[in-house]
Formats: structure tokens, sequence, C-alpha cells
């Protein structure tokens, strides 16, 4: 097996630090489309895997360089933005419009629009916009969706942007013209000085009951591959990718899973 052969100590120092950094840089993936510093924590948990692997210091060096590469074409863009007048507060694009978190409370309350929070339950719960109709991502399905309102837009609402945009892409793409999102979610709403309806505290939130198993998955197959037998690391590459699927597509099986539970009732 290479460099995991010979001294005992190596190859569990080894399977510590790819457990650690193979862990936290999953949890950083499903943070893209989640509530969580994902440009954070993805680096961390290569940098701990760099400690070890060669592959990873490879990776951290590309990083590197195309950070720098495209820092210097955001501060070029910004200033050439600056030269021009100033963006409307209405930004569409080919595929799909957004909408300032100001004029969507214009909108809602001239009744031009519809609300619909697309976050889970336990984030609904915790806090909202008033009115706004409860549609988790992790249950999302284009025709389950609400249906369109005539002559009013429908705004999709995550906690930054990120979901509302991976479901609004989607609903655009099945031919819904009505769909649009608020830029930067539930919290450019407050942001904006704009009320929210503050409900109770959950303990534990499902995002982080997800983590909390997921993780709890993938140590016990590492550590049954590494006590027993490599076969059972199928079972961590599992547990991976099914995180690397909610991030990617904002649909969490294990999240509406848990959401059924009696204690997330």
């Amino acid at each position: 097996m290479g460099d995991w052969d010979g001294n005992p100590y190596v190859k569990a120092r080894k399977i510590a630090v790819l457990l650690a950094g193979g862990t936290v840089t999953i949890i950083g993936i499903a943070m893209i489309v989640l509530p969580g510093p994902a440009f954070i924590v993805i680096p961390v948990g290569v940098s701990i895997l760099a400690l070890e692997f060669g592959w990873a210091r490879r990776w951290l060096a590309q990083a590197k360089a195309w950070i720098t590469a495209a820092t210097k074409k955001a501060q070029d863009a910004h200033y050439h933005s600056n030269m021009s007048t100033a963006a409307p507060t209405v930004h569409s694009s080919s595929k799909l419009p957004s909408i300032d978190a100001l004029d969507a409370s214009r909108m809602l309350n001239n009744g031009e629009a519809i609300l619909i929070d697309i976050r889970e339950l336990d984030e609904h719960k915790q806090q909202h916009v008033a009115g706004a109709a409860l549609f988790p991502a992790s249950i999302f399905s284009i025709n389950s969706f609400p249906s369109a309102h005539v002559g009013r837009t429908t705004l999709v609402m995550c906690h930054r942007g990120m979901r509302a945009t991976n479901v609004a892409d989607q609903l655009r793409a099945s031919g819904r013209s009505d769909i649009a999102i608020i830029n930067g979610g539930i919290t450019a709403w407050k942001s904006a000085g704009l009320p929210v309806v503050v409900g109770s505290k959950v303990q534990i939130s499902i995002m982080r009951q997800v983590f909390i198993v997921a993780g709890s998955m993938m140590l016990m197959f590492t550590a049954l591959a590494a006590l027993f037998n490599p076969w059972f690391l199928a079972g961590t590459g599992f547990v991976g990718a099914g995180l690397l699927f909610s991030g990617i597509t904002g649909i969490c099986a294990m999240a509406t899973i848990l959401g059924k539970m009696p204690w997330n009732r």
C-alpha cells in the first residue's frame, strides 16, 4: 500500500490526518450552499491534509495562485465599475433575476410578489419574514413547488442566497418566468433594517445534527477500516459523497429524515 506500510505510528498518524482533514473539507464543501463560512472551512481542511499528503500541498499552492489571479481580476473589475454609473437594484442575467431586500419588501407590501422561504424548518422557526411560505430546499421538487400567481413575482429566499439561486435556476430552467431571488437572503434583509419574526431557539439545528451524524459515521467507518478491513473506507466515501451531493444540489436526504424525528417536530 506504499506510504501506508511500515511503522504503525506513521500509519495511524496518516489515518488521523486523513480523517480530520477529510471531514473538515467535506463539511466546508457542504457549506458552499448551506449557512456557514465555507471559504474558511475548506482551506482549513485541506491545510490539515497537507500536513501528511503531497497532493494536498499541491492543491493549496494551486488555490493560492488562483485566488491571487481572481483577486487581481476583481480589483480591475471594481475599478472599471466605479468609472460607470451605479448599478440598478434589480439585477438580471440571461438566467436569473435577483432583487435587493428593500425592493423586495416594497413589492411584498404592494402585493406585487409572494415570498417563499426555502430554508429548513429549524431555521424558519428561529427567524423568518412575516408572511413567507416555508418550502425547504431539502425536499425541493419542481412539481410540488408553489405555483405561480398571475401578475406577481415569486421571490425565493434562503440564508445568504446560495440555496435560493440553485432552486431558482432549476425553476427558471423548467419554464417558470415569475421567479426571482432576494440578494443576500434573510441576512441581507436584516442588514437592511427590515423586520423579521423571531421565534424559539432550537437547541441543535438540523444541519448541525447532519454534521454530527455524518461525522460520527465517517469516524466509525475509518476506525473499522484501520482496525479490521480497508474496505470499510467505502462507507466513509459513501458518506462523503452524500455530503458533496447535498452541498452541490441543496437536497439533503439526511436532513429530511432528521426533520421527521420526534425531537425536531
